[in-house]
């Protein structure tokens, strides 16, 4: 399903749902405990009775107008959206799949590894040529993919330490990309100068892309903040330009109209 996480409350509307009152639970999520409602105990078509909510309203409180207007999507409604608009617009409109916590979902009995080769292969998603990527966290999920799927593969590299040439070059046996975050690749002061992640990472014959860049105050450095409201816009097209200066071959993105912009006018100077 197209959700970024789980628990299920704060971006759907299972918590007013009365007849999924009894499913609310607690559970240990990345070490700590939550309570809520969780996508493994729930069917699909349960899931898809479900309508989505804004996660964030105090950040994108423009939002929270659309609340409840649009049902959950299943995977196979992803790929019927991208390869509608390949044909509304002429052009490849690929799609990123992420592998959340396969572990954590290994261990309730759900092998999710498994069940995405399978419904990316049913889906005609059989080359390492089409348009998809998946990625994950964990190394090792990517690996087990491999096995079961030729689609390219990404891994995500968190905050903190940059990975080194043997961690790049054990990405390279499991992955065609890296997907890092942003103070991974350039300078989280006002100068946003790139860090060598992306030279490096090319020269181990891995594509660079970078975590979600997103235009609101609270996800920006502080140099490119505007006031103090962390919903208010902050100049996050100094953000992408300095991402595709430092080498990144693409990034995701909330504002991609401002994202193009940039690529654009990086290949013009």
């Amino acid at each position: 399903m197209a959700r970024r996480s789980s628990e299920l409350s704060q971006s759907t509307d299972v918590s007013i749902r009365p007849e999924f009152a009894d499913r609310r639970s607690s559970k240990v999520l990345d070490g700590g405990s939550v309570t809520g409602w969780f996508s493994e105990d729930f069917t699909l078509a349960e899931l898809q009775t479900l309508n989505c909510r804004e996660a964030q309203p105090d950040i994108r409180p423009q939002n929270v107008a659309l609340n409840g207007k649009e049902p959950v999507l299943a995977l196979s409604d992803v790929l019927s959206i991208a390869r509608a608009g390949c044909v509304r617009a002429a052009r490849t409109i690929g799609v990123c799949v992420a592998l959340v916590r396969p572990t954590y979902y290994q261990g309730v009995g759900l092998d999710v590894v498994q069940r995405l080769a399978d419904e990316l292969g049913s889906e005609g998603y059989i080359s390492a040529a089409a348009a998809i990527w998946t990625q994950a966290l964990e190394p090792e999920a990517l690996a087990a993919f491999a096995k079961l799927s030729p689609v390219r593969r990404m891994l995500l590299v968190g905050s903190g330490q940059p990975p080194d040439a043997s961690a790049l070059a054990a990405a390279g046996s499991v992955a065609h990309a890296i997907s890092a975050e942003q103070d991974l690749l350039i300078s989280s002061d006002a100068t946003l100068s790139p860090t060598p992640l992306a030279g490096q990472a090319h020269a181990a014959g891995l594509r660079v892309f970078s975590r979600t860049a997103r235009g609101e105050n609270a996800f920006l450095p502080p140099s490119l903040r505007r006031g103090d409201a962390p919903a208010a816009r902050g100049d996050a097209r100094k953000l992408i330009a300095a991402l595709f200066a430092a080498g990144v071959d693409g990034l995701a993105t909330d504002i991609p109209a401002e994202a193009a912009r940039a690529r654009r006018s990086l290949a013009r100077s």
